[in-house]
Protein backbone atom coordinates (compact mmCIF):
# COMPACT_ATOMS: atom_id res chain seq x y z
CA UNK A 1 0.00 0.00 0.00
CA UNK A 2 3.03 2.24 0.93
CA UNK A 3 4.68 1.26 -2.42
CA UNK A 4 1.66 2.37 -4.10
CA UNK A 5 1.31 5.49 -2.43
CA UNK A 6 4.86 6.60 -3.09
CA UNK A 7 4.59 5.55 -7.29
CA UNK A 8 1.57 7.29 -7.37
CA UNK A 9 3.24 10.53 -5.93
CA UNK A 10 6.00 9.94 -7.75
CA UNK A 11 4.10 9.91 -11.08
CA UNK A 12 2.29 12.88 -10.83
CA UNK A 13 5.51 14.64 -9.74
CA UNK A 14 7.14 13.34 -12.99
CA UNK A 15 3.96 14.29 -15.09
CA UNK A 16 4.08 17.69 -13.32
CA UNK A 17 7.42 18.13 -14.48
CA UNK A 18 6.89 17.47 -17.73
CA UNK A 19 4.18 19.71 -18.31
CA UNK A 20 5.56 22.82 -17.16
CA UNK A 21 8.45 22.42 -19.10
CA UNK A 22 6.74 22.08 -21.80
CA UNK A 23 5.04 24.70 -21.49
CA UNK A 24 8.06 26.98 -20.44
CA UNK A 25 9.38 26.05 -24.14
CA UNK A 26 6.38 26.93 -25.90
CA UNK A 27 6.25 30.22 -24.18
CA UNK A 28 9.77 31.02 -24.95
CA UNK A 29 9.13 30.26 -28.58
CA UNK A 30 5.89 32.70 -29.13
CA UNK A 31 8.14 35.63 -27.40
CA UNK A 32 10.05 35.62 -30.75
CA UNK A 33 8.91 36.42 -34.31
CA UNK A 34 11.06 33.94 -36.83
CA UNK A 35 11.19 34.79 -40.54
CA UNK A 36 10.76 32.56 -42.87
CA UNK A 37 14.36 32.38 -43.89
CA UNK A 38 17.52 32.18 -43.04
CA UNK A 39 20.14 35.34 -43.08
CA UNK A 40 23.43 34.11 -43.01
CA UNK A 41 25.41 35.76 -40.02
CA UNK A 42 22.11 37.53 -38.98
CA UNK A 43 19.69 36.46 -36.61
CA UNK A 44 16.12 35.69 -38.40
CA UNK A 45 14.76 36.21 -35.31
CA UNK A 46 13.41 39.46 -32.72
CA UNK A 47 11.13 39.33 -29.77
CA UNK A 48 7.33 40.41 -30.68
CA UNK A 49 7.69 43.07 -28.36
CA UNK A 50 10.67 44.81 -30.24
CA UNK A 51 9.52 44.14 -33.22
CA UNK A 52 5.90 45.28 -32.40
CA UNK A 53 8.36 48.60 -31.01
CA UNK A 54 9.79 49.05 -34.38
CA UNK A 55 6.11 48.95 -36.17
CA UNK A 56 5.27 51.29 -33.94
CA UNK A 57 7.81 53.71 -34.76
CA UNK A 58 7.17 53.64 -38.36
CA UNK A 59 4.47 56.10 -40.20
CA UNK A 60 3.20 53.48 -41.62
CA UNK A 61 0.49 50.64 -40.25
CA UNK A 62 0.00 46.77 -39.91
CA UNK A 63 -2.16 45.82 -43.41
CA UNK A 64 -4.30 44.14 -40.58
CA UNK A 65 -4.60 47.45 -38.04
CA UNK A 66 -5.21 49.60 -41.05
CA UNK A 67 -8.24 51.65 -41.14
CA UNK A 68 -10.02 54.36 -43.77
CA UNK A 69 -12.92 56.34 -43.89
CA UNK A 70 -12.73 55.62 -47.87
CA UNK A 71 -14.95 52.88 -49.49
CA UNK A 72 -12.67 51.99 -52.12
CA UNK A 73 -9.85 51.44 -50.10
CA UNK A 74 -11.92 49.22 -47.95
CA UNK A 75 -12.91 47.14 -50.38
CA UNK A 76 -9.58 46.77 -51.91
CA UNK A 77 -8.32 45.71 -48.23
CA UNK A 78 -10.63 43.53 -47.77
CA UNK A 79 -9.73 42.15 -51.98
CA UNK A 80 -5.93 41.86 -50.52
CA UNK A 81 -6.42 40.26 -47.24
CA UNK A 82 -8.35 37.59 -48.59
CA UNK A 83 -6.04 36.68 -51.23
CA UNK A 84 -2.86 36.94 -48.86
CA UNK A 85 -4.81 34.56 -46.49
CA UNK A 86 -5.53 32.08 -49.68
CA UNK A 87 -1.76 31.86 -50.23
CA UNK A 88 -1.93 31.04 -46.78
CA UNK A 89 0.17 34.26 -45.28
CA UNK A 90 -0.45 35.83 -42.30
CA UNK A 91 -1.88 39.51 -43.36
CA UNK A 92 -1.05 41.19 -40.09
CA UNK A 93 2.78 40.53 -41.28
CA UNK A 94 2.57 43.06 -44.35
CA UNK A 95 3.39 46.50 -43.60
CA UNK A 96 1.48 49.49 -45.47
CA UNK A 97 4.06 51.83 -46.96
CA UNK A 98 1.83 53.54 -49.28
CA UNK A 99 -1.71 53.61 -51.17
CA UNK A 100 -1.64 55.02 -54.82
CA UNK A 101 -5.01 55.41 -56.33
CA UNK A 102 -4.98 54.61 -60.14
CA UNK A 103 -8.65 54.90 -61.13
CA UNK A 104 -11.41 54.42 -59.17
CA UNK A 105 -11.43 50.37 -59.11
CA UNK A 106 -7.70 50.59 -59.21
CA UNK A 107 -5.39 50.70 -56.22
CA UNK A 108 -1.75 50.17 -55.27
CA UNK A 109 -0.63 48.75 -52.01
CA UNK A 110 3.14 49.29 -51.77
CA UNK A 111 3.45 46.99 -49.11
CA UNK A 112 6.93 45.47 -47.32
CA UNK A 113 6.79 42.48 -44.76
CA UNK A 114 8.09 41.89 -40.99
CA UNK A 115 11.00 39.66 -41.90
CA UNK A 116 12.41 42.91 -43.90
CA UNK A 117 12.09 44.43 -40.32
CA UNK A 118 14.17 41.65 -38.38
CA UNK A 119 16.50 41.28 -41.28
CA UNK A 120 17.28 45.41 -41.01
CA UNK A 121 17.43 45.47 -37.25
CA UNK A 122 19.33 42.49 -36.64
CA UNK A 123 21.91 43.29 -39.70
CA UNK A 124 22.21 46.78 -37.99
CA UNK A 125 22.28 45.36 -34.22
CA UNK A 126 25.38 42.74 -35.87
CA UNK A 127 27.53 45.60 -37.84
CA UNK A 128 27.40 47.78 -34.75
CA UNK A 129 28.90 45.20 -32.66
CA UNK A 130 31.39 43.93 -35.21
CA UNK A 131 32.70 47.69 -35.70
CA UNK A 132 33.32 47.85 -31.56
CA UNK A 133 35.93 44.51 -32.25
CA UNK A 134 39.10 45.02 -34.74
CA UNK A 135 40.52 41.58 -36.39
CA UNK A 136 43.70 40.29 -35.70
CA UNK A 137 44.88 42.53 -38.51
CA UNK A 138 43.08 45.39 -36.61
CA UNK A 139 40.51 45.53 -39.72
CA UNK A 140 36.85 46.31 -38.31
CA UNK A 141 34.53 43.42 -40.09
CA UNK A 142 31.17 44.66 -41.54
CA UNK A 143 28.72 42.45 -43.50
CA UNK A 144 26.84 43.60 -46.18
CA UNK A 145 23.63 43.67 -46.82
CA UNK A 146 21.22 41.50 -48.68
CA UNK A 147 20.26 43.51 -51.69
CA UNK A 148 16.59 42.29 -53.19
CA UNK A 149 13.33 41.23 -52.12
CA UNK A 150 14.75 40.16 -48.63
CA UNK A 151 11.28 39.14 -47.19
CA UNK A 152 10.27 37.30 -50.71
CA UNK A 153 7.14 39.51 -50.36
CA UNK A 154 8.26 43.38 -50.71
CA UNK A 155 6.06 44.93 -53.58
CA UNK A 156 3.38 46.41 -54.88
CA UNK A 157 0.46 44.95 -55.12
CA UNK A 158 -2.16 46.27 -57.98
CA UNK A 159 -5.65 46.09 -56.64
CA UNK A 160 -8.69 45.74 -59.39
CA UNK A 161 -11.64 45.86 -57.45
CA UNK A 162 -14.21 45.51 -61.01
CA UNK A 163 -12.10 42.15 -61.23
CA UNK A 164 -11.68 41.11 -57.95
CA UNK A 165 -7.67 40.56 -59.38
CA UNK A 166 -4.70 41.22 -57.74
CA UNK A 167 -1.08 41.66 -60.17
CA UNK A 168 1.79 41.96 -58.13
CA UNK A 169 5.25 43.59 -58.87
CA UNK A 170 8.07 42.26 -56.65
CA UNK A 171 11.03 45.13 -55.55
CA UNK A 172 14.36 43.70 -56.72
Amino acid sequence: MKNTAYRTILLITVISIFSCNSQKTSNVESDFYIAKRKFGRVSNQIEKVKLDSLIASLPYSRLGDYNSNDSIINVALKILKDDLQSKGLNFNNFIIYEIDKDSDSILVFHLNHCDYLVYKYNWAKLNSALAKVPTAEGIYETVPPITGNVSGHEGWYKVNIELKKIEISYAR
